[in-house]
């Protein structure tokens, strides 16, 4: 009987191990820099990596469950509990991580899009108190996730090397990680050049976005907002000085949450929306 892992739970294996380094290491590496394109796309980047790992897990767990795994290595009672319980870990930490940060993502009202062409839903609304939470949450699960990951690289040099069992011998692929690698960095360049791909020219989102104001008159605050508005940015990372934005306001569709006021707003006293219906914005 065979007692290696099939191809397919290897290149999983490694693919997966492969991608959740590095994005330990972009995540770490992107939080200290300032806001710049830099990092939005590394923010971006590190996203659909953490959603590719989800999606492979899945496939791997899928995979799994509709083929036997070899026999297990001969080893003590609770060394098998042990590992037993880290894959089981394992397992829940790669899918729980990605949510985790697709959560907060939402929470901090900024979209998901996966490698750059998939929008995916808002999971909570936003919330600058629940994403406080969330970020603790998702870091939390990260760094377990590295504590785990530490205790397996251990365990399987442990056995290949003080034991001698065929443990870790068996995972590793037949042709000297060539397919392992190359499907990696397959993954890994799709990912990037999808997310490089888009540029930053978009219509902004008035669905997403806001045109809100706030005036005093005798003492009294209003607020109030408009409705009806379209925008546009072209932001070139490259030319900054090419960058462009421009914003169109329907100034009718101004709203104070009273009649009376809106109708004193669109009035020739204050913006005479008869004579200029239209605010234009352009950037210089």
């Amino acid at each position: 009987m065979d007692t290696r892992y099939s191809n397919t739970a290897v290149a999983l294996h490694w693919l997966v191990a492969a991608l959740i380094t590095c994005n330990l290491v972009l995540g770490v590496s992107m939080v200290g820099l300032p806001i710049s394109p830099r990092k939005l796309e590394w923010y971006l980047v590190h996203k659909s990596i953490g959603l590719t790992v989800f999606l492979l897990t899945g496939a791997r767990l899928v995979w799994r469950l509709t083929h036997p795994p070899p026999p297990p290595v001969a080893m003590p009672a609770w060394q098998r509990r042990s590992a037993a319980i880290t894959h089981g870990l394992l397992y829940v930490l790669m899918f729980a991580i990605p949510i985790s940060g697709w959560v907060y993502s939402s929470a901090t009202g900024v979209e998901v899009v996966y490698l750059g062409l998939v929008p995916l839903p808002d999971l909570v609304h936003k919330s600058r108190a629940l994403a406080d939470e969330l970020l603790i949450v998702h870091i939390t699960l990260n760094s377990t996730l590295v504590l785990l990951v530490c205790l397996h690289v251990v365990a399987a040099l442990k056995h290949h090397f003080v034991d001698r069992d065929p443990a870790l011998a068996r995972m590793l692929p037949r042709i000297g990680g060539r397919v392992a690698a190359v499907a990696t960095v397959a993954i890994v360049s799709g990912i990037a050049i999808a997310m490089g791909a888009p540029a930053y020219a978009t219509g902004v989102d008035s669905g997403k976005s806001e045109i809100a104001f706030s005036i005093t008159q005798m003492g009294v605050r209003f607020d109030g907002r408009f409705d009806r508005w379209r925008g546009d940015i072209d932001f070139r990372p490259d030319a900054p000085g090419r960058s462009t934005a421009a914003i169109d306001v329907d100034l009718a569709s101004v709203d104070l949450a009273s009649d009376d006021s809106d109708s004193a707003a669109r009035g020739p006293l204050w913006l005479d929306t008869a004579k200029y219906p239209v605010a234009r914005f352009r950037s210089t």
